[in-house]
């Protein structure tokens, strides 16, 4: 019993750090996705307004390079969107959940017992929205650098 009683005590040390580690990886994900989209819209106006100021005469805004090279930005952006918005949002410990539901235990090991199968939930559903999170960002990290190569074609086009 008392082999149990630590184990239960050290896995319970991680319930918090758990949400935290999850939290500061959507952060992080976000934070990403929000860069690539800045980085795209800075470029998506700036290159245009360059090659018209470099190449007055030569620059062609029906292009097929820059009409496709527009169409990545706005799926970029869509994405970006997309990304943020859709599904639920973490799983993160209900107080009124643990105040209803769980201050009736008779023991702190079992109100810690259930806290870590609680956690263990969250943490799983949590890791999947991160995970999908990451996967748009990877997705517009990749298409901004073809919308950037495009544009270097169109620029060396004019």
């Amino acid at each position: 019993m008392n082999a149990k009683r630590e184990s239960i005590n050290e896995a319970y040390e991680f319930v918090q750090p758990s949400y935290a580690m999850l939290v500061d990886r959507l952060d992080a994900v976000d934070g990403r996705i929000q860069s690539t989209q800045n980085f795209a819209a800075t470029l998506t106006f700036a290159v245009p307004a360059l090659s018209k100021a470099v190449f007055p005469n030569q620059t062609n805004f029906g292009s097929p390079l820059f009409i496709i090279a527009l169409g990545l930005f706005g799926v970029i952006l869509l994405l970006g969107v997309v990304a943020q918005s859709w599904g639920r949002a973490m799983r993160i410990i209900d107080p009124s959940k643990l105040y209803n539901d769980w201050l009736g235990y008779t023991s702190a090991d079992e109100f810690k017992g259930r806290m870590i199968g609680y956690a263990a939930k969250d943490y799983s559903d949590n890791r999947k929205i991160v995970n999908r999170r990451a996967n748009f960002a990877l997705a517009n990290t990749l298409l901004f650098g073809a919308e950037a190569l495009l544009l270097l074609l169109w620029i060396a086009g004019a």
